[in-house]
């Protein structure tokens, strides 16, 4: 069962939900590089699913 459950999981989904735990009240208003190094994702991947995430209202500018 495991199995399945892994087998739904979207991995561009999943990053993003990485990168918006990567912000709470300690750490609002942190930047790409800052993410991108606090997730272990490359810093042109945390930029473009970043821009995603603003353009869709989950994310604001600082």
């Amino acid at each position: 069962m495991e199995r399945d459950r892994e087998s739904y999981n979207v991995r561009a989904v999943e990053r993003a939900m990485q990168i918006l735990a990567a912000f709470d009240s300690e750490h609002e208003d942190r930047g790409v590089s800052e993410i991108a190094q606090a997730t272990g994702l490359h810093k042109a991947t945390t930029h473009r699913i970043m821009m995603t995430l603003l353009n869709g209202g989950f994310l604001d500018r600082a």
